[in-house]
């Protein structure tokens, strides 16, 4: 319950839930579960990561609006891996 201010991390084996704004780095399913996701009320992030797949936020990754609460998930395709993100709300 709170923002991830930069510089600053949260790890997790399962899903992460921010209800604030996450501009630090969030790595979920540490333990190698590929089925967690990352959800933040306001999307600013320097890095996601979810299992051992890492996205740098430095641009805006396709289907983000920054400051917009945001999911993002693991896809596997052509048994390629990509991270998918999401966001929702008005304007989305």
């Amino acid at each position: 319950m709170g923002s991830v201010n930069s510089g600053a991390e949260v790890l997790a084996d399962g899903d992460i839930h921010i209800y604030g704004s996450l501009r630090g780095r969030a790595m979920a399913g540490r333990d190698g579960n590929a089925d967690c996701k990352v959800f933040a009320s306001q999307f600013e992030a320097e890095l996601v990561g979810i299992a051992n797949a890492f996205a740098l936020c430095e641009d805006n990754p396709e289907g983000v609006q920054e400051f917009r609460p945001t999911m993002v998930w693991l896809e596997a395709e052509e048994g390629k891996v990509e991270l998918r993100f999401k966001s929702f709300g008005p304007g989305a």
